[in-house]
């Protein structure tokens, strides 16, 4: 008898340290998981800022290019 109340004690100290090793885990999963949205969502502002940008550009650079053959 006593002999099974020390397996369960240990049974009972293993799962404990599991239960906090998941907690952790899972805490420092949602951690990067967060920060992988929020570089995700940079990474898309700042791929339309450039395209906006090129756009603009382009539209700047056709409008003088229109403008020079309307002159001559």
């Amino acid at each position: 008898m006593k002999i099974a109340k020390e397996k369960r004690e240990k049974n009972k100290k293993a799962g404990n340290k599991q239960g906090i090793q998941f907690q952790i885990q899972s805490k420092i999963g949602a951690s990067i998981i967060v920060v992988m949205a929020v570089i995700a969502v940079l990474v898309v502002v700042v791929v339309y800022n450039l395209l906006i940008k090129a756009n603009n550009t382009e539209l700047r650079q056709d409008s003088e290019a229109i403008s020079l053959q309307v002159e001559k």
